[in-house]
C-alpha cells in the first residue's frame, strides 16, 4: 500500500506515443571540409553565385533529411579534424550543427587524413555494421598528422566504405 501511495503522489504521466527507433540502417559519418578554399564563389543556387560551403550545406541538408533509419555523425576539418556531432538518429541536430559551421572555424588548410582517422576511430567504438564515411572536400591534403593514403588502408582493413565527393566548379563562373 505504501508503494502505491508513493507512486500516485509522484503523478506519473504518459506523454505521447512511443517512438520506434530503427535498428537497421547505416552508421554514416559525414566529414565536411571547412578550409579557406571553400570560400571560393564558383557555385550557383537559383541564379545567385554562392561559395562552395553554402552549396554544400544546401545539398547535404537535402541528403540528411532523407537518411531515415541511419545513424549520422558530423566531422568538421580544416587544419585538424573535430567531432561536431557524435553518431545519432537525430537528423535535426546534425543539420543544425552543419548549418552553424563557418569557414575558418577549424583552420585554413585541409587535413583529409585526420578526418578519415577520426571517423575510423569513432567507428571502432561501434559493433560491426554497414559503416560509411562521406568525405566532402574541394582540395588536396595540405595539413594533418597522418596521410590520407595511410588512413585509407586502415579504413579498408576495418571494412569502412569511403565515398569522396569533390566540391567545386570545373570552370569559374563569369559574371
Amino acid at each position: 500500500i505504501w508503494s502505491l501511495i508513493v507512486l500516485s503522489a509522484s503523478q506519473p504521466q504518459w506523454l505521447g506515443e512511443a517512438v520506434n527507433v530503427p535498428t537497421e540502417g547505416r552508421e554514416m559519418m559525414i566529414a565536411v571540409d571547412l578550409s579557406g578554399s571553400m570560400q571560393v564563389e564558383d557555385m550557383q543556387i537559383n541564379g545567385s553565385t554562392v561559395n562552395r560551403l553554402d552549396m554544400l550545406k544546401v545539398l547535404l541538408g537535402e541528403f540528411i533529411e532523407r537518411r531515415t533509419g541511419d545513424r549520422l555523425g558530423l566531422i568538421l576539418f580544416g587544419d585538424d579534424a573535430y567531432m561536431q556531432t557524435p553518431m545519432t538518429f537525430d537528423r535535426k541536430t546534425v543539420q543544425q550543427m552543419l548549418d552553424e559551421a563557418v569557414l575558418g572555424l577549424v583552420g585554413k588548410q585541409t587535413a583529409i587524413g585526420d578526418a578519415i582517422a577520426l571517423a575510423v576511430k569513432r567507428f571502432d567504438a561501434k559493433k560491426q555494421s554497414n559503416r560509411v564515411l562521406l568525405l566532402l572536400t574541394d582540395g588536396q591534403n595540405t595539413a594533418g598528422k597522418i596521410t590520407p593514403k595511410k588512413t585509407f588502408k586502415i579504413a579498408i582493413a576495418k571494412n569502412i566504405n569511403i565515398y569522396s565527393v569533390g566540391i567545386g566548379a570545373s570552370s569559374p563562373i563569369h559574371q
